[in-house]
């Protein structure tokens, strides 16, 4: 249960440990908390560093965690290594 219910016009998630993003904060129940969070007419950036195949394999996952709660997903590549999700309710 949640102390308040606020919800956010923007929630960015650039979460890291060296290169890797904390297995907890791609999960299913952490991608539904963030859109219970979100306004209706939200965005959520989720920054994925890609640069190996593990890195690829957990991208590849995490896109079709956004894509079953959220109905636009889109990925910005930058410089080959950042791949920015941007999800909308």
């Amino acid at each position: 249960m949640s102390l308040n219910d606020d919800t956010y016009d923007l929630i960015v998630c650039d979460i890291y440990e060296d290169l890797d993003v904390p297995a907890y904060f791609e999960s299913t129940s952490f991608i539904q908390g963030l859109s219970n969070r979100l306004a209706t007419s939200g965005v959520l950036v989720f920054n994925k560093v890609v640069q190996n195949t593990d890195h690829k394999s957990q991208f590849n996952n995490l896109l079709l965690e956004l894509s079953s709660v959220f109905r636009s997903v889109l990925v910005n590549e930058q410089l080959g290594l950042n791949r920015f999700i941007i999800a909308k309710k």
